[in-house]
């Protein structure tokens, strides 16, 4: 009896993660030298071993290796990957993405308070939303920082406009629009802990 490999390695693994392993193990950028090889010939091997020989390659010490692999190249994946997604959304926007914007999103994504589908698709509509606002490009300046009260310890997602040449009240109705489009598209969970601002741009 055989078994698929990639479809058990992704439940016990990916899952946890949030991710596709095999996306990440056949990506180019990890082609040189920065992926463990011995990793790959050991799924590679498992392919279309028995079942009981697969189990058996499992093993907590081989797992344990194998998540703190997806670890490792998931933080650097997500950081790297962010910005450019972000980029083809609002392709000739200013974007700035902080460090711990990037590591609070991370343990948004491993914890499934969302995906990062729901994240992008919800960048998306406020792209629309500002289009039908007729905010020009041009205008906008977006950046994506991590705030931390000190006093309750909640930590949230900003996604920040700031949008040049409007007044105040024009401001307030493109922040209005912006909410109901941005929120939309996000788990109730994750409303909370992401939101989106206007603000008046220099």
């Amino acid at each position: 009896m055989t078994t698929n490999m990639p479809s058990l390695v992704q439940e016990t693994v990916g899952s946890k993660y949030n991710i596709d392993y095999l996306s990440w193990l056949t990506k180019d950028s990890h082609t040189s030298g920065t992926r463990p090889e011995h990793i790959l010939r050991e799924l590679e091997n498992c392919l279309s071993r028995p079942l009981i020989s697969v189990l058996h390659s499992l093993s907590s010490e081989f797992l344990k290796v194998l998540e703190n692999y997806f670890t490792t190249i998931s933080s650097f994946d997500i950081s790297f990957n962010l910005s450019y997604l972000i980029r083809n959304i609002f392709p000739n926007t200013p974007v700035k993405v902080t460090v711990e914007a990037i590591d609070f999103l991370q343990r948004l994504l491993v914890e499934r308070e969302m995906t990062i589908e729901d994240f992008l698709e919800a960048l998306r509509v406020t792209r629309t939303t500002l289009s039908e606002k007729n905010v020009r490009s041009e205008e906008t300046f977006i950046e994506i920082t991590h705030q931390e009260d000190l006093e309750t310890g909640m930590e949230r997602l900003f996604v920040i406009f700031r949008i040049k040449s409007r007044s105040f009240d024009e401001l307030q109705l493109i922040w209005d629009a912006l909410i109901d489009a941005f929120n939309e598209k996000l788990p109730l969970k994750a409303r909370e802990k992401v939101e989106v601002e206007v603000e008046p741009g220099e």
